[in-house]
């Protein structure tokens, strides 16, 4: 039996860390959370900068460049939970990438992926590996992000 969380659990799980986050930014700034600041939670968590920016963009309108708890909460119920995954894994991966050269072993792929409930299935790993990875089983994670994502 696996001690992996349903789908549906994970991305709970997720987003209530996100929320733990905001609600601990949003302390120190009178419940609303400077538009930055969210690209900073997003970014820590795992999303690229682009991503983070682009979902925080329509707040960055507001007189103040701020964001209320429910506008966070908004942003959190339209995010797919691929993306989510996505975000999970690559700052995972990105602690495992001793080097910062966005490339890790296929090896340490498979058991973060392992620790992540993503639905891609082993098989499709293997293909992706099969054409992508070096001769040492070296892979650029980013690559690995843009031929899976909607898989993840």
């Amino acid at each position: 039996m696996s001690d992996r969380l349903p789908p549906t659990h994970c991305t709970m799980f997720v987003k209530a860390q996100l929320q733990e986050q905001y609600d601990a930014a949003g302390k120190q700034s009178n419940g609303r959370v400077p538009v930055n600041k969210v690209v900073e939670i997003l970014r820590n968590f795992g999303f690229t900068n682009m991503q983070a920016t682009r979902y925080v963009e329509p707040y960055s309108r507001h007189e103040d460049s701020c964001m209320s708890r429910p506008e966070f909460m908004l942003l959190l119920h339209y995010m797919q939970p691929n993306m989510l995954c996505e975000a999970q894994l690559r700052k995972k991966i990105s602690e495992e990438d001793k080097s910062n050269k966005g490339k890790i072993t296929a090896k340490q792929l498979k058991e973060l992926l392992k620790e992540c409930n993503t639905r891609l299935r082993p098989e499709q790993l293997e293909n992706w590996l099969k054409t992508n990875q070096d001769k040492d089983g070296i892979v650029n994670y980013e690559e690995f992000f843009k031929s899976v994502r909607k898989q993840l």
